[in-house]
């Protein structure tokens, strides 16, 4: 004898013999005792990975960097063999656009990328010995760069179609409204260009850039005038810094870059006949490379005021120096130059990105693994800073610090058009190209508005993209 009660549909189930309980009501009662209970534990799962699900894209969306140090908790202990010579293999981009250009001058189009070994040491290059070297490994380079590299290579990421360039409504070329992109959301937002003027030793430069869909502008660039002992002729300087995990980095990069280049140019031009051009162009070479590795061990050693740690996050960097007939320029990460001439784009940088094979054994070298394109969270793998991410050989950081030096010969009426991937993501180097050299008449767009910043509108009106934008661009006059 025994009893069960159970209620249901408010009605109570007694039976007092177990001859009561038939097949049927049996089942009736086991069906609605628990189909309530499971009901509830599915609604509590599916809610928990609801959360979960939107506290992974808003980290991804609003703070990419914290997930990556989370990550690194539970990465495996890195090997700790000794760093191998960097992958040599020529430059394997699909689909080459053969240009028309002559290549520039002593510059060995058979050489391949082998004679870059000794400037992807990540030591100080010394004077002695080197100069000759260095020139010849840059002008292979270049000859390389203009070859093989795929003018359009970033074209994918582009989602939606480059508007073409109209006049604003009301009449504010400077202010416009944007899409942001969050999650599975979006909205509008106004925003502004930032127009700013320089020169870059005797070559006026127009500057614009804008935050952007962003929330916060973590670029920077600068343009400034070098001298070198018994100079006639001054050196120009242009750059461009796009930060990453905050603006502290490309802050810092803009703030000392010029320091550190005088420095540079100082101890390895003084020293140096400059009756030979060859040797002052291969110390300016040197000066770049040396600069770059000491500014990003300065960086690691900096304190931040407030909460007492090491700075964190990290910047891309281009620098162009822009001496006598020459420009060379040192590029570290996914921001691009290009030459224009007769309008047509001469690439003169290749964007740094992890799924090409030599940065991706680089990288496996200095103890870090490349997963769905990213390198602990970052889409590069080489910058300034990022030494949070040292999980290389004997406490290294595993990303890239050492940069790629090109050598160019210009001719006057050259524009050289320098940016961070807020635009290249956007528009590809033909695009750019086209829309300097078919600007519209002054009755369209007004004489003062400078083409960086109808470069900077059509990036950002773009749909799809989603980053800041700096544009520079050096228009480059006879020596």
């Amino acid at each position: 004898m025994f009893i069960i009660t159970f209620k249901q549909d408010k009605r109570i189930f007694i039976m007092n013999n177990i001859s009561q309980v038939s097949p049927s009501n049996f089942s009736t009662l086991v069906r609605g005792g628990f189909s309530r209970l499971s009901n509830r534990y599915v609604l509590a799962a599916i809610a928990a990975l609801a959360l979960v699900a939107v506290a992974y894209i808003a980290l991804r969306t609003f703070a990419p960097n914290a997930l990556s140090r989370f990550s690194l908790r539970f990465q495996q202990t890195p090997n700790t063999t000794p760093i191998s010579t960097p992958n040599t293999t020529p430059i394997s981009t699909p689909n080459p656009t053969p240009m028309a250009n002559p290549t520039p001058k002593s510059a060995d189009e058979g050489r391949s990328e082998a004679l870059l070994a000794d400037l992807l040491s990540t030591t100080l290059l010394k004077n002695d010995n080197e100069k000759l070297k260095l020139i010849n490994q840059a002008r292979a380079f270049a000859a390389t760069v203009r070859q093989e590299s795929n003018l359009d290579a970033r074209l994918p990421l582009i989602i939606g179609t480059v508007p073409e360039i109209t006049a604003p409504e009301n009449g504010d070329w400077l202010s416009l409204t944007v899409r942001v992109m969050s999650g599975w959301s979006s909205r509008d937002k106004d925003t502004t260009i930032e127009v700013e003027s320089g020169n870059a030793g005797r070559h006026p430069v127009q500057f614009a850039s804008s935050e952007g869909p962003r929330d916060e502008m973590e670029d920077e660039h600068i343009a400034a005038t070098l001298q070198y002992p018994a100079a006639t002729d001054p050196i120009g300087l242009v750059g461009v810094f796009d930060g990453h995990g905050g603006a502290q980095a490309s802050k810092f990069m803009k703030d000392h870059i010029e320091e550190y280049l005088s420095q540079e140019i100082q101890a390895n031009v003084a020293a140096s006949p400059l009756d030979n051009e060859d040797d002052l162009y291969a110390g300016c070479i040197l000066a770049l490379h040396n600069a770059f590795l000491k500014i990003d061990e300065a960086f690691s050693k900096e304190i931040d005021p407030k909460f007492k740690d090491p700075l964190s996050g990290g910047t891309t960097a281009i620098v162009g120096l822009i001496v006598h007939d020459k420009v060379i320029v040192a590029n570290l990460g996914d921001c691009r130059a290009i030459l224009i001439r007769h309008g047509q784009p001469i690439p003169m940088t290749v964007d740094a990105e992890p799924h090409i094979q030599r940065y991706l054994q680089q990288v496996e070298a200095l103890g870090g693994s490349v997963r769905n394109g990213r390198i602990f969270g970052l889409a590069t793998p080489a910058a300034i800073g990022d030494h949070n991410i040292s999980y290389g050989n004997a406490g290294r950081k595993c990303i890239i610090n050492v940069p790629e030096i090109s050598i160019f010969d210009y001719e006057p009426g050259d524009k050289i058009v320098m940016a961070c991937d807020g635009l290249w993501d956007a528009l590809s180097s033909n695009k750019v190209a086209e829309t300097i050299t078919k600007r519209p008449g002054s009755d369209v767009v007004p004489a003062d508005i400078s083409d960086a910043v109808l470069l900077t509108r059509q990036a950002l009106l773009t749909p799809g993209q989603n980053d800041n934008v700096t544009v520079a661009i050096v228009d480059l006059i006879q020596r």
